[in-house]
């Protein structure tokens, strides 16, 4: 019987610049064609590789994307198209969608017998913002797992409801966080630790 050892998993990219975007949008602010903009206050945690994604919203065009990645962080959900495989159709480019958190009702994993494990939801509409009405998503977890991403994103959606006495964002930064992230890491879940770069 052999023993797989996981090596720890963490990507290092320079924090994203300070970046103050609307509530709830598709095509939000970069930091560069890949890297989402950082709203105030809000921590990267976890960067998820291999995802599909497709939002609809009543009485307009569904939008989706075969191929990005996912960012979750203390305040919101970051999908991210693959920048070689973003879709051009009647002159808009689907680039990116957002999903805060505080927002985000009646979420689901769903393992279903044949396809990709996907996570669900509805995200409020928020009147004055880009998208009025209530927008329906599904996140397909298409390679490896969702072991290491999923106890994180339920963490952040909790505290986004309801306030706790040691807030996420004192945990990155405390280093706490990536104790936590090492000792539930999933070897399926290809989640890359997000570790904040500017010193």
């Amino acid at each position: 019987m052999t023993t797989r050892v996981r090596s720890e998993r963490k990507i290092k990219i320079s924090r994203p610049l300070e970046f103050s975007c609307s509530v709830m949008a598709s095509n939000v602010g970069m930091y560069d064609a890949c890297i989402p903009a950082a709203l105030t206050d809000e921590q990267f945690m976890l960067i998820r590789p291999g995802v599909a994604f497709q939002v609809k919203v009543e009485g307009m065009s569904s939008l989706s994307a075969n191929e990005g990645v996912l960012y979750l962080t203390t305040k919101r959900l970051l999908f991210v198209t693959d920048a070689s495989k973003r879709v051009h159709k009647d002159g808009f480019t689907f680039i990116n969608f957002e999903i805060p958190l505080k927002h985000l009702q009646q979420e689901n994993y769903n393992q279903p017998i044949f396809g990709a494990n996907y996570l669900s939801g509805v995200v409020d509409a928020i009147p004055g913002k880009d998208l009025n009405k209530p927008s329906y998503f599904k996140l397909w977890f298409m390679t490896g797992g969702s072991g290491s991403f999923l106890p994180f994103f339920f963490r952040a959606l909790s505290e986004a409801r309801i306030p706790v006495a040691l807030p996420l964002a004192q945990l990155i930064a405390s280093g706490v966080f990536t104790a936590q992230f090492n000792a539930v890491a999933d070897p399926s879940d290809p989640s890359l630790l997000y570790i904040d770069n500017r010193t």
